[in-house]
């Protein structure tokens, strides 16, 4: 069927020609009204954008829409229809199968039931040879198909050549066991023994040195026992020698506090105009105040000029440090003079 807006090709379909003929008769009212329709839409199409052309346009897009459902219509009953020849096909053809099969497997037992018996009985012999030949070591699948298949004449002479090594393989294997057992045996033995004799000699070891341990023990007792007696005694002289040091410095002292007693006092000098630096006359004392026993600097303040410091003092000593500066009135020659008593530890 040929037209301005669809081509239906009858012979495209695969179709028989009476088949697709008939489908094809189904669709020609349906298409004849979208041919008519068809002239409606050009001469809307071209006509010019105006109020009332929208309910022409819904009223015309109504019928396509109608046209297109009669289509649908159609086809669905149609294809339904042949859904059901389908079926109808397949009815026929399962009921066929079914009868055929079970037609068919009656047949093929009674086909194959001689084959099964033979094919039976070679495996019996194959599993029966497949076991002789595992008792002979012999597990190589390659080897074992190859064999399987062997004449029973060929076969006989082959297993027991197999069975002939596979004994002397084994008596072999014995020997050697033995032999080996025998001399991991021996040689457990040797190791035993060296090891008994290792622990004795160890023990003597042990013995020796814990002798030797006692031995040097005594050895630094006596030593550290000399060691402390002759600290003591180091210890006892020095405190004597402190002790016989110390009363030395004190006669010394008071012999030279009794002459300095006894010594006239010496003419007042002369003022100078220049005044003396503080540290003068401490530092001339400093070297004797070094000396053990002696504690105590007297210096006349006029000497000093200005009050003297704990600091400065302490930075000329090297033995020992400033206590305390204390200032006393004396009476020297019926005048009363100040003096500067420096106190040390």
């Amino acid at each position: 069927m040929n037209n301005q807006l669809m081509v239906i090709n009858e012979k495209d379909s695969g179709l028989a020609p009476i088949v697709s003929s008939e489908i094809a008769q189904q669709f020609i009212e349906p298409i004849a009204k979208m041919e008519a329709l068809e002239t409606e839409f050009i001469k809307l199409q071209n006509k010019p954008m105006e109020k009332g052309l929208e309910k022409e346009a819904h009223a015309l897009r109504m019928k396509f829409v109608g046209t297109r459902s009669s289509t649908a219509k159609i086809h669905k009953e149609g294809k339904n229809k042949y859904k059901l020849i389908g079926k109808f096909y397949d009815a026929i053809k399962n009921q066929q199968i079914k009868i055929s099969e079970s037609r068919e497997t009656a047949l093929l037992v009674k086909e194959l039931h001689f084959k099964k018996i033979e094919e039976a009985k070679i495996k019996v012999i194959h599993d029966k040879r497949v076991q002789e030949l595992k008792l002979c070591n012999v597990e190589d699948s390659i080897i074992i198909e190859a064999i399987l298949g062997m004449e029973e004449s060929v076969w006989k002479p082959y297993i027991e050549e197999q069975q002939a090594k596979f004994e002397a393989q084994k008596e072999a294997e014995k020997v050697a066991k033995e032999a080996k057992e025998k001399a991991d045996y021996e040689a457990r033995q040797a190791k035993h023994e060296a090891e008994q004799v290792e622990i004795a000699n160890k023990a003597k070891r042990l013995k020796l040195e814990e002798e030797n341990k006692a031995i040097q023990a005594e050895n630094n007792r006596k030593a550290k026992e000399q060691a402390d007696e002759l600290a003591r005694l180091k210890a006892e002289k020095e405190a004597k020698n402190k002790e016989q040091s110390s009363i030395i410095a004190q006669l010394k002292s008071d012999l030279e506090a009794a002459q300095k007693d006894n010594e006239p006092e010496p003419e007042p000098e002369p003022v100078k105009e220049e005044v003396a630096k503080p540290l003068d006359e401490v530092t001339r004392q400093v070297d004797e105040l070094e000396k053990p026993g002696l504690n105590l600097i007297i210096v006349p303040l006029r000497d000093l000029g200005t009050d003297m410091k704990i600091e400065e003092v302490n930075g000329l000593l090297k033995t020992k440090k400033l206590n305390r500066i204390e200032m006393v009135n004396t009476e020297k020659s019926g005048e009363n003079e100040q003096e500067i008593y420096f106190h040390f530890e």
